[in-house]
């Protein structure tokens, strides 16, 4: 009971203190030098060529909302099909071969540290 007391009291003088400082807590705190990935965005939208490119995200798209794939990626694409590939993505299991030897390089390294 006296427990009890004592938490209300400390609760309610936490509370007014809280609502009569509005100072935040990160106030003191200095702001991050800005990363230089996440400002190729900022140079995007402050770049005023009308040619522009948004390379800052996943998709492009021209102005009339069309994909916009770059000539580099068609190049890409025209090898694989020269050369009978698809361009079909693996299933969630992933490439079995790959897996295997590296399940078995791992195994391998692992039971090494055990025995050492």
């Amino acid at each position: 009971m006296r427990e009890t007391i004592h938490l209300q009291r400390l609760s309610l003088l936490l509370g007014s203190m809280t609502v009569a400082t509005n100072v935040s807590r990160f106030e003191g705190v200095m702001m991050a030098y800005p990363h230089p990935i996440l400002g190729v965005s900022e140079a995007f939208k402050a770049h005023t060529h009308e040619m522009k490119l948004n390379l800052g995200v996943g998709a492009h798209q021209r102005k009339e909302l069309q994909p916009y794939v770059l000539k580099v990626v068609q190049k890409a694409e025209n090898l694989m099909l020269e050369r009978g590939k698809n361009k079909v993505y693996l299933s969630i299991e992933g490439l079995v071969a790959f897996n295997k030897v590296t399940a078995e390089f791992f195994w391998e390294q692992t039971t090494q540290l055990y025995r050492n």
